[in-house]
């Protein structure tokens, strides 16, 4: 029994633990569970019963922390036969923090080692890049604050004589200084970085990959928490909860523009997640198998071209005269190299849309159907230092035959320009309109990959909600070309509502991704924009996939060069304009999201601006001489508003001394003298009795307290309970203090120390 009575003077430290195992788990598991707490409080109990006991035992202390030890993880392995995360995710640290905390709270007071113990979840915490200030975090620095409040209460001089004084204040300057730093913290603007132990959460997430068959999903409750392009999963979750921050450099490019280098691309919707819908997609071939289709947009422009001046126009294309007023220009082949300065991509090489050709050190470089090039097919690995790529710019002549030809396509007027025979005329003597070899070979394989294109690029799961094809019609109607209606969608991001948030709500369970971010949230990073556009554009018959890498776009002007950093991941839709080929395009917002907080602080802000300019217009329009009778009334103004509080808030104190139990008021009473006397220097010595004190501050002073210091000592050393006259005395003697020490320090000092009645 008497095990359990010590629990009560034991809160802080129980919920000091239990607030590190909910913050640590909740961390890596990004959701939250009454269950948890609840749990972790009857275990904590539980294990700080079984430590009293253990601590009361004269022998065999260790032996019987051993058995307990030994005893608690048999009772853990079989409560986790059934639920394989929990003994990882829940009862480990369980066990470790109450064991610490109990240990260097109860056993030896080490509250530098309890901090250091917080110190575990808060990595864990940062690691998962959360910067936002969170309930969960808040009540950890509190806890924290109790133990270290407390600590110092122990070492003070009161408890050392036995407790005679019960020291209120103390608990008003404990929430005051966590009232102060809670609020800094978040009114206090934080930088968007987060420490290395980032690069752990990497690595973990890899293993825990490999051992789950690369399933990201292998935890259920456990979402990757970090954005990151590199690692080798097969699938791409986007509830995640946050993206990398990191200054980290990956990458250097050497490149004459800002370029999106893709890493993954999936083709499939389903759960929340995108993976790989047909396994084909994924198998590499040689990267020279792919400049055709790289360079069948510039040939078929020529063959237009050539078919205008020779009256052989396909029909559709007729009915746009205006194409032919522009000069082509057709798209530039650029180079870029690519430096690795991180070492971090392994086989898989970044690369953008329109790759031609990629040298790695001369090795035979690989490239599949979505785009992703490496230097050998999977599984084997192979880490680069650089590589240098050709590719063909995604960038138009806004007066040129290629763009006007491209804003103007659809899959109706592709198939027909993509159809020979809609080239073929019959020969009178040997006259006539003909195709090339090229032409007919180039027609041929853009025409098999637009059919390619739409068969694997417009799935939809059937929980996509109905009011997401109608936000898609709604959108792109009046748009008849497929880069109008890709555009019209990307600007719908730009031009709603949506806010970018590093820290998104959370998607409830069961909540479809998308459906929640374009009509719940409205928040997200790149990942949720990316998905909802795919979606968007599937849903109005745009064939799209969802991809995967890093945005260069970050110049040293010192050498030109452009510089990729972790923080520069990215995810993004790449939309099939039918005729041309993919096309990169950008929902993400950049206006940030204002938390509750901020709101406030704005309003705030803006008031005082308000009231600022109001008071300036008033002493502009006010006469000089209006202005110094001003001041001096300004001045007695705030004096006399102090003094009246000061005055009341004495009277408050002094009622309520009067209302409460005698003895507590009388040892309030004798507190607050001992303080206030300790600012004119005349603090308690240790080991000095209350009489002691009186007579040596008589003989310094010529105050007489001797009366009230007699209740007092009656009071607690006779247990003789003092009346409410007894009460009045005590009060008069504080009064005299009072006036002793504001003589003594002098009104204007004295102001500093009133308000602690």
């Amino acid at each position: 029994m008497e095990s359990i009575k010590r629990l009560k003077s034991q809160i802080a430290p129980i919920l000091f633990s239990v607030a590190a195992v909910n913050w640590m788990v909740i961390s890596l598991t990004g959701s939250f569970q009454i269950v948890i707490p609840i749990l972790t409080i009857i275990i904590s109990c539980i294990m700080f019963v079984c430590y009293n006991y253990i601590q009361q035992q004269k022998k065999m202390k260790f032996l019987l922390f051993v058995a307990f030890s030994v005893l608690y993880f048999i009772l853990s392995q079989v409560a986790s036969i059934n639920e394989r995360e929990i003994l990882p995710l829940f009862l480990i640290p369980v066990y470790g923090f109450t064991s610490v905390i109990y240990y260097f709270t109860v056993i030896r007071y080490r509250i530098g080692v309890v901090f250091l113990t917080g110190l575990i979840p808060f990595l864990i915490y940062s690691s998962k890049s959360e910067k936002n200030l969170t309930l969960t975090f808040a009540i950890f620095v509190i806890l924290f604050f109790v133990l270290y409040y407390e600590r110092e209460r122990k070492k003070s001089n009161f408890a050392s004589e036995g407790g005679f004084y019960k020291n209120k204040w103390y608990y008003l300057s404990m929430f005051f200084c966590v009232c102060v730093v809670f609020i800094s913290a978040m009114i206090i603007p934080k930088p968007d970085v987060i420490p290395k132990i980032i690069y752990l959460n990497t690595v973990l997430s890899d293993e825990i990959d490999t051992l789950g068959n690369s399933e990201q999903d292998y935890l259920p409750n456990v979402s990757r928490n970090i954005f990151n392009p590199v690692n080798a999963k097969t699938q791409s979750r986007i509830d995640s909860l946050s993206a990398p921050l990191s200054d980290r450099v990956l990458l250097v490019v050497e490149a004459d523009e800002a370029l999106y280098l893709k890493v993954r691309a999936w083709d499939k919707y389903e759960n929340n997640s995108w993976k790989s819908g047909n396994r084909e997609l994924i198998e590499y071939q040689p990267i020279e198998d792919i400049y055709r289709y790289q360079v069948k947009y510039d040939t078929l422009v020529s063959l237009l071209k050539r078919a205008k001046e020779e009256g052989e126009i396909p029909p559709l294309l007729s009915e746009h005269n205006e194409l032919w007023d522009f000069d082509s220009d057709k798209r530039v082949k650029k180079t870029a190299v690519l430096t690795n300065t991180s070492q971090v991509f392994v086989s898989s090489l970044p690369v953008p849309v329109g790759i031609l050709d990629a040298d790695c050190k001369n090795r035979n470089e690989y490239i599949n159907r979505y785009g992703m090039c490496a230097v050998r097919t999977f599984p084997l690995t192979y880490p680069w230092d650089f590589y240098r790529i050709e590719y063909i710019s995604s960038k138009l002549a806004l007066n040129s035959q290629e763009y006007r030809l491209m804003r103007i396509l659809n899959k109706t007027i592709a198939e027909e320009i993509l159809n020979p025979a809609s080239y073929r005329t019959d020969k009178v003597n040997g006259t006539g309109f003909t195709l090339g070899y090229d032409e007919i070979n180039v027609l041929g394989v853009a025409a098999a990959e637009l059919s390619h294109v739409y068969e694997n690029y417009m799935q939809l799961p059937q929980n996509i909600s109905q009011r997401i094809y109608e936000l898609a019609e709604s959108i792109t109607e009046g748009k008849q070309s497929d880069y109008d209606k890709a555009k019209a969608i990307e600007q719908y991001f730009h031009t709603s509502d949506f806010v970018y948030d590093l820290n998104p709500p959370r998607i409830p369970d069961g909540t479809e991704a998308n459906d929640y971010f374009l009509f719940e949230s409205g928040s997200g990073f790149c990942i949720h924009y990316a998905s909802a556009m795919v979606v968007l554009a599937r849903a109005c018959g745009l064939p799209a996939r969802y991809a995967e890498g890093y945005v260069a776009d970050e110049i040293e002007y010192e050498t030109g060069r452009y510089i990729v950093r972790e923080k520069d991941a990215h995810a993004y839709p790449e939309v099939y304009i039918a005729g041309y080929g993919w096309m990169v395009f950008e929902p993400t917002v950049s206006n940030m999201a204002k938390s509750k907080w901020d709101l406030i602080i704005d309003r705030i802000r803006v008031t005082v601006e308000f009231l600022e300019t109001s008071i300036s217009k008033v002493i502009n329009i006010t006469p000089v001489w209006v202005r110094v009778l001003i001041i001096p009334f300004v001045i007695f103004t705030i004096l006399f508003f102090i003094w009246v509080l000061r005055r009341l808030y004495i009277q408050a104190w002094i009622g309520k001394n009067l209302i409460m139990e005698s003895d507590k008021a009388v040892y309030r009473i004798f507190g607050r003298i001992i303080k206030l006397l300790g600012v004119a220097n005349l603090e308690m010595i240790k080991g000095e009795t209350a009489s002691q004190y009186e007579r040596r501050i008589c003989n310094k002073t010529g105050l007489d307290l001797s009366d009230f210091i007699q209740i007092f000592n009656k009071s607690k050393y006779a247990g003789i309970k003092p009346s409410i006259n007894d009460v009045r005395v005590g009060i008069l003697a504080y009064k005299d203090v009072v006036v002793f020490v504001k003589g003594r320090m002098g009104r204007f000092n004295f102001l500093k120390y009133f308000w602690l009645v």
